[in-house]
């Protein structure tokens, strides 16, 4: 079976192309990299198949990386791999990144458990723990560093990944691993080998909603540059967290995994283009025959007021027209004056009411404001 694997979550950009009939690798990349994963991952894929002569008809199955990693790193690894999964009509399998970094382990005489810990920053750590033989021994979870141990026992086991620089104190039965802390393609490929195939494409595994939002001080009030992705069920945790810093009784994952799942809707995800991998924002609209339904917009509230929620109302608004819609509307509360500017901007009018349409937290209600707009206007 020949099977190409991909990797982009974190700071590296990889893939291999290995033959599980007879054993080869019959060619692997792996480039050390911040940014510019989807600019090099297609060329890299096209190198390796050339070197070994190898038609990407010939692929029998795509293995890719689903994280945890990099908001954007992880996307782009899934997006290119359902590509040339459904180009090719070949199955695609997910390995997530905390396996592929435990099977880097290849010194445990005693085979001893293998726990990951990988760094997920302000000041947490991803960990799941896996047998020798890499089967998943517990779920994977993102914990505060100061709670490790309340997340590991002190029995002996092996300790790899980012996160091992990152432990002061350790009990005497951990043994601190030297095997690399990201992920190797070709290792990739062969956890991908052994894995049951599916029709559904892999998800994203995200185990936190975006980071803590920074202190005001930290924030300058200049225009943030974003990049605007597609959202699908696969985001409803990162979307979740976002819309629980927005709004005191936010969705929860699950809510937001059935919306993404429903026919019509459509979420785009705001990203800083700055380097910066955790997303600011997002906006969800559901679209039925000719008419497109805002739901939410939701920007973070120490990213606001830098044109984001305007950089994701645009491609809304031109994305909904070319599926068809006539007409976009909403409804907003009428005592919002700072969305209401903002939706006005973009050209959508006041239209009507709804009395007493939110119900708010101390029980009282407020009011509704719709607005719409006549996609059919030659702006857009």
């Amino acid at each position: 079976m020949l099977i190409l694997a991909l990797d982009t979550t974190l700071a590296a950009c990889s893939a291999a192309l290995i033959d599980t009939g007879d054993g080869p690798v019959l060619g692997q990349m792996h480039e050390p990299m911040q940014q510019g994963h989807a600019e090099r991952l297609a060329d890299m894929t096209r190198e390796i198949a050339d070197h070994a002569g190898v038609d990407f008809n010939q692929l029998d199955r795509i293995a890719v990386t689903t994280g945890p990693g990099t908001f954007t790193g992880v996307r782009i690894g899934l997006a290119m791999s359902r590509g040339i999964g459904r180009a090719l009509d070949i199955p695609v399998v997910g390995v997530t990144t905390l396996q592929a970094i435990a099977a880097n382990v290849d010194d445990n005489p005693d085979q001893l458990p293998i726990s990951v810990v990988m760094d997920a920053r302000r000041n947490a750590v991803y960990i799941q723990t896996f047998s020798h033989t890499c089967e998943a021994l517990s779920e994977p979870q993102c914990v505060l560093l100061a709670e490790l141990m309340h997340h590991l026992t002190d029995t002996a086991r092996i300790i790899v990944g980012s996160g091992v620089g990152l432990i002061i104190d350790r009990p005497a039965g951990w043994q601190f691993s030297g095997a690399p802390a990201l992920p190797d393609a070709v290792v990739v490929a062969r956890l991908g080998a052994s894995k049951a195939a599916c029709t559904a494409p892999p998800a994203p595994l995200y185990l936190r909603p975006a980071d803590a939002k920074p202190q005001a001080a930290q924030i300058k009030l200049a225009r943030m540059d974003v990049t605007i992705l597609p959202g699908d069920a696969g985001f409803a945790v990162v979307l979740a967290g976002i819309h629980g810093e927005c709004f005191p009784d936010g969705w929860s994952a699950d809510d937001l995994s059935t919306m993404l799942a429903s026919p019509g809707m459509t979420a785009l995800i705001a990203v800083p283009g700055d380097g910066n991998d955790e997303p600011a924002g997002f906006i969800l609209y559901r679209q039925a025959a000719d008419e497109a339904e805002i739901i939410t917009l939701c920007v973070r509230p120490a990213m606001r007021r830098r044109g984001v929620a305007a950089q994701l109302l645009g491609p809304a608004i031109a994305q909904a027209k070319s599926d068809g819609a006539a007409k976009m509307f909403l409804e907003v509360r009428a005592d919002n004056t700072a969305a209401k500017a903002l939706y006005g901007s973009a050209g959508l009018a006041e239209v009507g009411s709804r009395p007493g349409y939110y119900a708010l937290q101390d029980g009282s209600r407020a009011n509704a404001t719709i607005m719409a707009l006549d996609l059919d206007q030659d702006r857009f």
